[in-house]
């Protein structure tokens, strides 16, 4: 059976989406390239594309396919078209998209294509931020065939991806920047710096707006409320965790000295030569060719960051929560930290010593587990919002602190004396 070359051709809504993105993302790419002097780089550029150009491309696309088709036409453009979004996920679209966007890149050229490397990864950092939308782009295709059965197809909507009511006016919108920015983790278009601020000054915003809405909530919502964001982040949960560990490691193998902790971003030129450049930057230039050794730190890095980042807000978020039900409540992601009227040096001493006892006490498999159990679990008199840096606490292993020496000398006789106590 031959099939009619007309319904071979034929497209539907995800197909021409996807055309939509591939163009609008060319575009923005090569204005990178070719305006790198004058273009600020920007990784939520996508996220704006998709929600502003390409939704409203999207929107009068949906208009001019139908309004010359009739009844049964339209019902059955809607019908494949909705089928799509079930069969043309972005799971399952992503070398197809690949493919359209080369083509895009280098029309009205025609050039065979290739797994470029380059490409490849450009491609999969932008694809992310389509995902995040794509259920945005369903909803308006149900909605315009909605509307079109109820008879006032013909009346555009007004712009908003969305209906959202919020009757107790509970303001989500530094959450959803935060929830776009850990999105943003694999689109690295800015330095490692740059995006380890972006986070900062999120979360601070983040952690203000929900104290802000636990304040407007009754008593009775404020725990569901605190568990729909836990939600929110559920599939972050599962990203596997960078520590300066796994930093360390990387940077010795390329030979980079490790820095101190304090000053990583500071003082040691190598690392700020790094975090100061955006992958694919060859001198200050945004350029296809990269410098491999830098990309593998910086992509270290990133996931360091957003890995911060998680803990934090987990962190924050199970504060919250304890603070409402502080008898039975129990934080399933992160544990409170230990206060301490210690020091950093002081307490590294004291663990320091403690694993150097014979026979061991500690069944560890490497110093490594106690360092990160003692970030993961102490503060001291001055610890930052994210622990202690377990790099510090390996050199303070290696180089122990001579006050803090004093320190335990003293204390090591008021220990000894009340130990006599108990003979």
């Amino acid at each position: 059976m031959t099939i009619p070359v007309s319904i071979t051709k034929e497209k539907f809504l995800v197909e021409e989406l996807e055309n939509l993105f591939a163009v609008e993302a060319v575009i923005y790419f090569k204005k990178l390239i070719n305006e790198w002097d004058t273009t600020s780089i920007d990784p939520m550029e996508y996220d704006r594309i998709l929600s502003g150009t390409v939704y409203w491309q999207f929107i009068n696309l949906i208009y001019d396919k139908i309004k010359s088709l009739n009844n049964f036409e339209v019902t059955r453009f809607f019908a494949l078209s909705l089928a799509q979004f079930k069969t043309h996920t972005p799971v399952n679209r992503l070398d197809s998209f690949t493919k359209k966007y080369h083509q895009e890149f280098w029309a009205p050229i025609k050039v065979k294509f290739s797994k470029d490397a380059q490409e490849l990864r450009c491609v999969k950092d932008i694809w992310l931020f389509y995902a995040n939308h794509f259920n945005n782009f369903k909803i308006a295709t149900e909605q315009g065939q909605n509307e079109y059965w109820s008879g006032v197809l013909g009346v555009l909507p007004t712009h908003s991806n969305f209906d959202y009511s919020n009757p107790k006016h509970i303001n989500e919108d530094s959450f959803l920047i935060f929830i776009k920015i850990l999105l943003a983790s694999g689109s690295h278009a800015v330095t490692p710096f740059t995006y380890k601020k972006q986070l900062n000054d999120s979360l601070r915003s983040t952690k203000h707006e929900i104290i802000g809405n636990l304040l407007i909530l009754i008593k009775d919502d404020r725990k569901p409320y605190l568990n729909s964001l836990n939600h929110a982040l559920i599939d972050f949960k599962k990203t596997t965790y960078t520590t300066q560990i796994d930093i360390d490691k990387c940077l010795k193998k390329h030979n980079i000295p490790i820095p101190l902790a304090e000053i990583v971003e500071i003082e040691n030129k190598d690392i700020f030569d790094i975090l100061s450049s955006i992958p694919g930057q060859v001198n200050g230039k945004f350029a296809l060719e990269y410098n491999e050794q830098w990309h593998e730190i910086q992509l270290l890095y990133f996931k360091f960051y957003f890995s911060n980042s998680l803990i934090r807000i987990h962190r924050f978020l199970a504060e919250q929560l304890e603070e409402l039900n502080p008898s039975t409540y129990i934080p399933d992601i992160e544990k409170h930290r230990l206060k301490t009227n210690l020091s950093v040096p002081q307490l590294a001493l004291l663990f320091k010593m403690l694993s150097d006892l014979k026979p061991n006490i500690f069944n560890i498999n490497s110093e490594a587990e106690l360092l990160r159990f003692i970030s993961a679990n102490f503060e001291t008199k001055q610890s930052k919002e994210e622990g202690i840096s377990t790099d510090k606490l390996r050199i303070l292993f290696n180089q122990p602190d001579s006050k803090a020496a004093d320190f335990w000398e003293k204390h090591y006789y008021t220990l000894l004396a009340e130990t006599k106590k108990f003979k």
